[in-house]
């Protein structure tokens, strides 16, 4: 019974160091998570509601921002910038807000400007490359670029791609559902199909007005903005415009 006195004792304390080292070890019952726990949240987009960002030409202070106010446009349908400016009025007051035109020191580009011409807001270069039947991009100094999808025998598809330099900031594509038959249809945001604005033709109704800036019109072309966006008019209208001159030159 004597020689079994160590023995016992190191067994003793074999199991008690085992004890302690099962204590020590982490509960392997898994943690019950509320789906409410902060943890799980995941951060929202700046634009997952639909909204874009203030957008204006870079290096170029002296331009204001957009009126959000502001939401309806129109102008002649027929776009006839060959014999000279074309005039945007507001659509509740008739008020001219835009001129669209042919750059006067290139015949391949088209500019949208304020209401009395002197400052430039957007510029698109109608570049040769641009061939019918093949995608092509093109890009703009004023933060903005255009896309086209021809999609062959289907009516093609436009891309609005919006960009800035604010590191923290999203800026979104906008897609642009042409009839196919004409330049009308809608415009959504890509990333989570929100209606953004609409182009819609309609009859002249210039006798609402004031002041008629259009003169005299038959056909307009009506820009909506129905989304909560403040991203700027011209842009909406620079896009419209560049399929229209896409249209005039290899159809529909």
């Amino acid at each position: 019974m004597t020689a079994s006195g160590p023995l016992v004792a190191t067994l003793l304390s074999f199991i008690s160091f085992y004890a302690h080292l099962v204590a020590c070890l982490p509960d392997p019952t898994p943690e019950t998570v509320s789906i409410n726990d902060p943890r799980l949240r995941i951060p929202s987009s700046p634009y997952e509601k639909g909204p874009g960002p203030v957008v204006v030409p870079v290096n170029n202070t002296s331009i204001p921002t957009a009126d959000p106010s502001i939401r309806q446009f129109v102008w002649d349908a027929n776009l006839p910038i060959n014999k000279g400016n074309v005039s945007v009025a507001d659509n509740a007051t008739g008020a001219l807000k835009y001129t669209i035109d042919i750059a006067p020191d290139d015949h391949r580009a088209f500019r949208v400007s304020d209401s009395d011409g002197h400052h430039e807001l957007l510029r698109v270069h109608m570049k040769k490359s641009a061939a019918k039947g093949f995608r092509f991009t093109y890009n703009t100094k004023f933060n903005v670029s255009y896309r086209i999808d021809p999609r062959y025998a289907r009516t093609d598809r436009w891309y609005m791609d919006i960009k800035g330099d604010n590191p923290d900031v999203t800026y979104p594509t906008l897609k642009y559902y042409r009839a196919h038959k004409s330049d009308e249809g809608s415009v959504f945001f890509h990333n989570n199909k929100t209606l953004v604005a609409t182009f819609k033709f309609e009859k002249m109704n210039g006798n609402i007005w004031k002041t008629n800036h259009l003169g005299d019109v038959k056909n307009l072309v009506k820009l909506d903005i129905v989304a909560p966006t403040n991203i700027a008019p011209q842009y909406f209208i620079g896009l419209w415009t560049l399929v229209k001159l896409r249209i005039h030159k290899y159809g529909l």
